[in-house]
């Protein structure tokens, strides 16, 4: 708690501590964030990769509001933090939830209607946060999506159904080849269930030597796929006995499923008709099985095909899709600290410099992003009304450096003084929702 209230103090992630002071035994000095000396009164122990936020540093609450106007930190209108709530045992979530959404619109609803908005909080678990938060606006959560991760493990449920049937086949193609085999073994006394139990034993073999070659495989490339996709997925089942019993498991059911029908068609073969040349499994044969898999494994295979070709069409689309401004050859970054805040011309005229920068530009905001957001007051025939807008805060250069195009009026210039305070840009949506016809009207309202 003392160190919670320590607007001085701050708690440091051991790699932090190793990185800055050669030691994770930090505790006690001094670092240095955003030119405040702050002391370090604790360090996180080492931080799961799989945790859903990214953390370097933790500062006091009391660090961060000590410059901040009160009366704004205590507003029910002003949302900018994450909270987390820790139950008691035993506590029922949607109970505290329903009391929480109550209090809500008992003590904010009435304040925030007269800015034209409303909202609702709800409880999320813990260990939900990572996948099932990709939709989730202003947050800082690094996210995963589950919807990605179904769609991943439906298509690798059908492959392994294809690999399945066409293993089926391939043995039941094979087992005239073994017809000789099954006949003399049931001529000098060899059960069904013994055959069946050999034929189902050679599957379950062949599947655990194809668990063990993927899983080989999958060990060796799997730095290699993390290192090109920006993950950390770990696959290790020689430390891990859960995964490698699972993966033992797995293997042996799938060999067994696969194998079952291979092993019923050749072990009802019939001796005296196998030694004859004669070739029929009886009743046991269910020709229609065997027809009917190959048909599901020729759909399940022309369906991956047609994913893969939208899933194709859908990244080029992407890819090709003019987003209303010229993405080619930029690159973006935040500036970090005061010193380069308040000196940002002196600073893209240094980037100027450089032959390789056309243009550069200063602005709080960039297409597709999500920022400040506030209230607009439009004139209307009834009285002013107040309508929630998205704004960018942007320097002279940002419609030439982004390739911005304007449809009517004109970019910010340094030639017109008013532009600075009273000038703005709307985008087409802006037009439509202000009912101001089509842009070239917009212009001088």
């Amino acid at each position: 708690d003392s160190v919670l209230k320590d607007p001085l103090s701050i708690i440091i992630s051991s790699d932090l501590a190793f990185k800055y002071f050669g030691t994770k035994n930090a505790l006690g000095k001094t670092i240095m964030i955003n030119k405040s000396p702050l002391k370090v009164a604790g360090i996180l122990d080492k931080i799961s990769p799989h945790f859903h936020l990214n953390i370097s540093y933790i500062l006091p609450f009391a660090n961060l509001s000590r410059n901040w106007n009160p009366s704004r930190m205590e507003n029910w209108i002003w949302q900018q933090f994450n909270t987390y709530v820790k139950l008691k045992p035993h506590t029922t979530p949607d109970i505290v939830e329903n009391k929480l959404q109550l209090l809500v619109k008992e003590r904010a609803h009435p304040i925030t209607k007269e800015s034209g908005f409303t909202y609702v909080p709800y409880l999320q678990p813990l260990p939900e946060i990572h996948l099932t938060s990709a939709g989730f606006e202003w947050d800082i959560i690094v996210p995963g999506n589950m919807v990605y991760i179904k769609a991943l493990v439906t298509i690798a449920i059908f492959v392994l159904i294809i690999a399945c049937f066409n293993f089926v086949n391939l043995a039941t193609a094979r087992a005239l080849r073994r017809a000789k085999e099954v006949g003399v073994r049931k001529t000098v006394g060899a059960e069904r269930t013994q055959l069946i139990l050999q034929f189902v034993s050679e599957s379950v073999v062949v599947a655990l030597i194809a668990i063990c070659s993927a899983s080989l495989v999958t060990y060796l490339g799997l730095p290699a796929l993390n290192s090109f996709t920006g993950k950390n997925i770990i696959f290790d089942p020689l430390t891990n006995p859960s995964l490698a019993g699972l993966l033992l498991g797995f293997g042996i059911v799938v060999g067994i499923v696969a194998g079952i029908y291979p092993a019923v068609l050749m072990s009802g073969f019939r001796p005296v008709h196998v030694l004859k040349g004669i070739f029929h499994a009886g009743p046991y044969s269910f020709e229609w099985l065997r027809k009917g898999m190959v048909v599901v494994q020729f759909t399940l295979s022309v369906l991956l095909i047609v994913c893969s070709m939208i899933v194709y069409r859908q990244v080029q689309y992407m890819q090709a899709k003019d987003l209303g401004f010229n993405k080619d050859q930029l690159i973006f970054f935040p500036m970090r600290g005061d010193h380069m805040s308040r000196n940002h011309e002196t600073f893209k005229n240094e980037l100027l410099q450089q032959p390789g920068v056309v243009s550069a530009t200063v602005g709080f905001g960039f297409p597709g992003d999500i920022v400040s957001g506030d209230n607009i007051i439009v004139p209307a025939a009834e009285g002013p009304k107040t309508i929630p807008a998205r704004q960018f805060m942007i320097d002279y250069d940002y419609i030439k450096t982004m390739g911005l195009q304007v449809l009517a009026g004109r970019g910010f210039s340094r030639q017109f003084q008013t532009d600075k305070d009273a000038g703005f840009i709307i985008n087409e949506t802006g037009v439509k929702e202000l009912g101001l016809g089509d842009p070239q009207n917009a212009i001088g309202k």
